[in-house]
């Protein structure tokens, strides 16, 4: 559904809140959930940023998959992300699969310096986390790193949710694989390298 602009209005002032939307909402591949900034007079509204979240299951375990769906909110040092379900993997089929990488895009007003994260996994199998990384935009020149490597959850308790929290472990710069065809008109001060056999190159912001 493409939505223009969202007008609430404060029930006891009766003052106007506008949103401005010009976009779709429930995007097939994307987000379902849309955030944007109020509107205001005179001020600097705030940007939104695609969030690029990369969950790395780990491959110590065989076992380490999940069939469990997962949730994660951003933290910053402005705001937070809400609870956001990673639904549409970009790399994989089938998510959280052992020694696999899935990767989300989430879209969400700047949020500052990213300080923490919750993940939360539904009922299904324990899942064995290795970490998260996320990126403030596919050619950002940082990555925020959240280490876990650890149990989601066990047998015993395969009906509950289970949340965990993951403090910010590293900020570290940014490395960017993609096809050739797919490389943006971008200048770079980094290094770039050409992998014949994989028809790609690798930024080094």
């Amino acid at each position: 559904m493409a939505v223009d602009e969202v007008v609430l209005e404060e029930h006891s002032s009766h003052e106007s809140l506008t949103f401005d939307f010009r976009a779709w909402v429930g995007e097939i591949g994307g987000d379902i959930r849309k955030e944007m900034p109020l509107v205001k007079k005179d001020s600097t509204n705030k940007d939104i940023l695609k969030y690029y979240v990369e969950v790395y299951t780990s491959e110590e375990e065989m076992n380490a998959s999940t069939n469990a769906n997962v949730f994660v909110t951003l933290y910053g040092s402005c705001s937070d992300s809400g609870r956001r379900h990673l639904i549409h993997s970009k790399s994989s089929q089938k998510r959280f699969q052992a020694a696999q990488v899935d990767k989300f895009e989430l879209e969400a007003v700047d949020l500052g310096d990213l300080e923490k994260l919750v993940v939360a996994k539904g009922p299904g199998k324990p899942w064995l986390l290795e970490k998260i990384v996320v990126k403030k935009d596919q050619f950002a020149a940082e990555e925020y790193v959240f280490m876990f490597q650890g149990w989601i959850g066990d047998k015993t308790r395969q009906n509950d949710e289970i949340e965990e929290t993951l403090k910010l472990t590293a900020t570290i710069p940014s490395h960017v694989s993609l096809p050739i065809e797919e490389m943006p008109d971008m200048e770079t001060s980094g290094k770039i390298k050409e992998n014949h056999n994989r028809m790609a190159v690798t930024i080094v912001c």
